[in-house]
């Protein structure tokens, strides 16, 4: 992070501590493809930067345990009760649309989550449950791109870094066909893997001896000991290094699930047999395009049907012509793209769906002079003067500055003053009145929901009249990181709203005492605002040694026209 003097720049800090969650739909029926997306898609996450990320399944315990997760849940229900403590700004969430539930998805984004929903299938979707909508189906081949929320084509297929090198140095395809790899799944619910090993042993079509690879999941059901063949087995179960053994294979006979995705990349010739409808979709979409040869659902496959796919697997020009049309499908860096939408998300600093609203509004006041405001409150200046005394050094944050009215009264009474705020145009104009009168102060662009700035970085802490510009969740977000960049034993003082001022009740209630205001009358319609009551701002300020809280009431026109601030001040 970087400062600003009179005569410098406004910086863009990037959030330091946002919180990412990664949601898969897991088990032995549904299978381990979302699960194992996810897990890549947050190791790139936490490869590219990005903090706070934790991975979450949700599974019947009883049915499968899933290795690398912080932490499995048996219901939707039983996670969303610790994603409310958590208050993330992001979840990416991965299974099956009609397995999702529905009311928890859309109450986590009324608290303020962005959802990113992965939806491969692309099935119909409710657009109260989400906020981004990615589908990676090779239906999309011909018009891969992102359209507003939605992400949709191969581009976007996600596959971990060790396929990266694979999809750069291209397949060589060997004249004779000796080794076979055969993979169904995670947890090869269909039980295909002896199917297939069954159909090989009868495909009249292979005379000689081949070497086939068997590539069980952890959780597959299958008996080892009963894949018996005329060829020479080797049997894996779990492996990790998947690219490499798609590689060395002439042909790969596996599900329609992601390691068709990881095999069309390596370039590996692919006869597919599939799990279930969905898979079958998916595998159609790649043989219309001539990418591999599709043997649909395997309870309808018969040894005509496989036999005339093996004979034709025996022809190098064939195999030659579906590895070039399926390598150039998938390039490996969807898992990167999905990244960098996560990534503008956080920078953003909290829910799309109100906060620019409000973000977009305070860009407008700011350039009017009518909303410029000089001088500094009453209240505030009593709080300064009454707790840090001049000359001692003492480093005051404002938290939300505006154009600055606090900012250049610290700043002229010789504090070290930091101002922080997400309007452009506020921070122009406090660097202006900075330079005119000769004062220097740090300034920065960026989300007081994510404060960049050091743990105990400030003895003082003020923040007028704004942190109710936000619902209850990021509110406390915005507590929780002032707790964390005050001293111990520093101060801090609040204005936020009371439940009896005049805005209160007025507009769409999205949560209990938090509005959207449906008129202009108060310069804020289409902000969202919380109300507060004292109960509750002793609940949400828990954390502190000292709070005491003095009231506020300003009336104008009518005893109904008023005004009314609870005054907070709390000590570390």
């Amino acid at each position: 992070m970087s400062g600003l003097n009179a005569q410098g720049n406004i910086y863009w800090s990037h959030p330091m501590y946002p919180k990412i969650v990664f949601i898969a739909m897991a088990g032995r029926t549904i299978g381990m493809g979302h699960a194992t997306r996810l897990k890549v898609l947050r190791d790139k996450a936490v490869r590219l930067g990005l903090n706070s990320v934790s991975l979450y399944a949700v599974a019947p315990m009883e049915d499968i345990h899933i290795e690398g997760f912080d932490k499995q849940y048996s219901t939707f229900e039983q996670l969303e009760a610790d994603l409310k403590k958590e208050s993330p700004i992001v979840a990416v969430v991965d299974g099956p649309i009609e397995r999702l539930n529905r009311e928890a998805m859309i109450e986590m984004r009324h608290t303020g989550v962005t959802i990113c929903l992965i939806n491969d299938a692309d099935e119909p979707i409710d657009p109260e449950t989400y906020d981004y909508s990615i589908s990676c189906s090779v239906k999309y081949a011909d018009q891969s791109k992102q359209t507003g929320t939605r992400l949709f084509g191969p581009k976007f297929i996600i596959l971990s870094d060790q396929y990266v090198p694979a999809y750069v140095y291209k397949k060589n395809i060997s004249e004779h066909v000796q080794r076979l790899l055969l993979s169904f799944g995670g947890t090869d619910p269909g039980k295909i893997t002896p199917i297939a090993l069954e159909l090989l042993n009868k495909c009249s079509c292979l005379v000689n001896k081949l070497s086939i690879e068997i590539i069980l999941g952890a959780h597959a059901d299958i008996n080892e000991k009963e894949l018996q063949s005329r060829h020479q087995v080797s049997i894996y179960r779990g492996v990790n290094n998947m690219s490499e053994r798609l590689r060395h294979a002439d042909v790969a006979i596996i599900s329609g699930g992601m390691t068709l995705y990881e095999a069309s990349c390596v370039g590996v010739p692919i006869v597919t047999i599939n799990q279930n409808q969905e898979q079958e979709d998916e595998a159609a979409a790649f043989e219309n395009l001539n990418a591999i040869v599709n043997l649909g659902i395997h309870n309808q496959l018969t040894n005509a049907h496989f036999d005339e796919a093996m004979q034709r697997m025996m022809e190098p020009e064939f195999r030659r012509s579906l590895s070039r049309t399926a390598s150039r499908l998938i390039d490996a860096r969807g898992s990167e793209r999905i990244v960098q939408l996560i990534q503008s998300i956080v920078e953003r600093g909290t829910h799309p769906m109100y906060i620019d609203d409000n973000h977009t509004k305070w860009e407008k006041l700011h350039h009017s002079a009518r909303f410029r405001l000089i001088y500094p409150s009453e209240t505030t200046i009593r709080f300064i003067k009454g707790n840090f005394n001049q000359g001692e050094g003492h480093r005051i944050l404002d938290l939300g500055c505006g154009t600055g009215r606090h900012v250049v009264f610290l700043a002229s009474e010789g504090y070290d003053v930091t101002g922080i705020d997400f309007s452009k145009e506020g921070l122009h104009y406090t660097a202006q009145r900075l330079e005119q009168l000769n004062l220097s102060a740090e300034l920065v662009q960026g989300s007081i929901v994510t404060l960049p700035f050091e743990n105990e970085s400030f003895d003082g802490v003020i923040s007028i009249s704004v942190i109710y510009y936000f619902i209850k969740a990021d509110v406390q977000r915005v507590i929780d990181e002032l707790y964390r960049v005050l001293k111990p034993g520093g101060k801090a003082f609040i204005v936020v709203r009371a439940l009896d001022d005049k805005r209160y009740g007025q507009g769409i209630e999205v949560e209990p005492n938090t509005y959207v205001m449906d008129n202009d009358f108060s310069n804020e319609e289409k902000m969202t605002i919380h109300f507060f009551s004292v109960e509750e701002v002793r609940e949400m300020f828990v954390g502190f040694n000292e709070i005491s809280i003095g009231f506020h009431r300003e009336g104008y026109s009518s005893l109904a026209d008023v005004d009314s601030d609870l005054l907070i001040t709390i000590t570390k």
